[in-house]
């Protein structure tokens, strides 16, 4: 994902060139669709699931720069709140 940012940020590239190179549909494709299920039965909807919700996160923490993971949600928000809590004191 970052060669894709990359390549977008550093190359003087149309919204032509994107649309026709086929990479808005093929990273719609990768965010959205769940991988084959594993053999096993019991693990296969929550596996598929994770590894969705990964993607997902490592697009967002690569292109808008979100926190790669729920602790480092947590932290953020920790911070936020320690610097108010010192402002107001």
């Amino acid at each position: 994902m970052r060669c894709i940012l990359t390549v977008l940020l550093e190359n003087d590239v149309s919204p032509f060139e994107v649309t026709q190179s086929g990479l808005v549909p093929a990273l719609l494709t990768y965010l959205t669709k769940p991988h084959p299920s594993p053999s096993t039965p019991e693990h296969s909807q929550q596996e598929v699931e994770v590894a969705r919700e990964v993607r997902v996160r490592a697009f967002l923490h690569v292109f808008l720069g979100c926190p790669k993971n729920d602790d480092e949600d947590e932290e953020a928000e920790a911070k936020v709140n320690s610097i108010e809590l010192f402002r107001s004191a």
